[in-house]
């Protein structure tokens, strides 16, 4: 039983190691400089970072050895990483547990060896940090404890690894999806100008040669001038309305995701620091209950219409009112002198506005009060 729980551990160990992905790589500064101040504290030749896997002891720092790896079971880091603390060996001749190792009777005869085991956050002792001596020394107790505090270092290089390794693949993954949006909007952009070119062709295009075919044919016919000017007058509406179709669907809407209530009320901040009338403005119902459509068509008809009382100077008070019960009523009410009605009426702004509330099923009517003022009032 102890067998087989010793084998787990040792596999699960190995599953930590391989995840940092650190075996066999090229050397980094980062791990080099610890080992140089390893050697330079302790005062010795030759200082490793080794880290061991099931067979061997690989180093991904050394100074003072030209080695790279040595077999697992000729190291003094096998014993390193069962021991429960720093493993100090002040003479590995006369140690029983190195008397067969060839790295102390012949090769680079090692006879000084101390290591501070690297420990992940899992637990798990993946190598050391060590450094050694081919005399025999003593290690005082605050080299062993910066040794320790290397071996810490060393723990948080690997722990920067991996996290700088998940950036990259965060990265790169939002790359490939920032390159993956821009060619599903290249191609969304294709297809809306094939569609945008069948309608001007189809639609308007169609619709305006009809129109000047009407006013061709009211100019010879006295008769039929009125019935073919009211005709005209009738598609121009439909192809206003067209054309707002068209330029929605270029540059499509950002007020279907604010609530009205929102748009409203920034609308109306706006408008008190950047004009010389004061604003207010007043919600009742459930505004919020307004489908997408006449809630841009509301607010567009307030933004176009206090856009035309700017310029008007006389104008001191502006009111906004929009109640919400079984159908949507706004009004609009300035102080200003009486508005030219027909300077309104055949306003472009006014006309498009007017039609896309028809094209719901709402309505729109602009009085003037009395002794002075004006009032817009739309129902949808």
């Amino acid at each position: 039983m102890k067998i087989a729980d010793e084998t787990m551990k040792e596999a699960l160990r190995l599953q930590d190691l391989f995840s940092y992905e650190i075996l066999d790589t090229s050397s980094e500064k980062e791990f080099d400089e610890l080992v140089k101040l390893a050697a330079q504290i302790c005062n010795c030749p030759i200082a490793l970072i080794a880290l061991t896997d099931s067979e061997r002891q690989w180093f991904k720092a050394r100074t003072g050895i030209e080695l790279i790896e040595t077999p697992r079971d000729q190291t003094f880091c096998a014993h390193a990483l069962s021991n429960d603390d720093m493993l100090v060996v002040e003479d590995a001749t006369h140690d029983s547990r190195f008397e067969d190792n060839p790295n102390v009777k012949g090769g680079i005869g090692i006879r000084f060896y101390a290591g501070a085991p690297i420990i992940s956050p899992a637990g798990y002792r993946l190598g050391t940090i060590c450094v050694m001596d081919r005399a025999p020394k003593k290690l005082e107790t605050e080299k062993k404890e910066a040794l320790r505090i290397l071996s810490n270092q060393v723990t948080k290089l690997l722990e920067l690894r991996v996290k700088n390794k998940e950036l990259e693949q965060l990265a790169q993954a939002q790359i490939h999806l920032k390159n993956k949006t821009v060619q599903d909007t290249i191609r969304m952009q294709e297809k809306q100008k094939r569609y945008i070119a069948n309608a001007l062709h189809e639609n308007i295009a169609q619709a305006l040669a009809a129109n000047r075919l009407y006013l061709q044919m009211a100019e010879e016919s006295e008769q039929m001038r009125l019935p073919l000017i009211k005709k005209a007058n009738q598609n121009i509406g439909k192809l206003i309305n067209e054309m707002c179709r068209l330029s929605d669907s270029i540059a499509p809407s950002t007020l279907e995701k604010m609530p009205l209530r929102e748009l409203l009320e920034d609308l109306a901040r706006n408008i008190r620091t950047g004009n010389h009338f004061d604003i207010t403005l007043r919600l009742s119902g459930d505004i919020e209950s307004i489908q997408n459509d006449p809630k841009i068509v509301l607010f567009k008809a307030v933004e176009k219409w206090m856009k035309m009382l700017s310029f008007k100077e006389d104008i001191t008070e502006v009111r906004i009112e929009l109640s919400v019960f079984e159908n949507a009523i706004l009004v609009i009410s300035d102080n200003g002198s009486h508005h030219n009605v027909k300077e309104i009426e055949t306003d472009t702004a006014t006309i498009k506005m007017e039609n896309r509330i028809v094209m719901l099923g709402g309505s729109a009517e602009f009085c003037h009060l009395e002794p002075e003022g004006n009032m817009l009032t739309v129902m949808i």
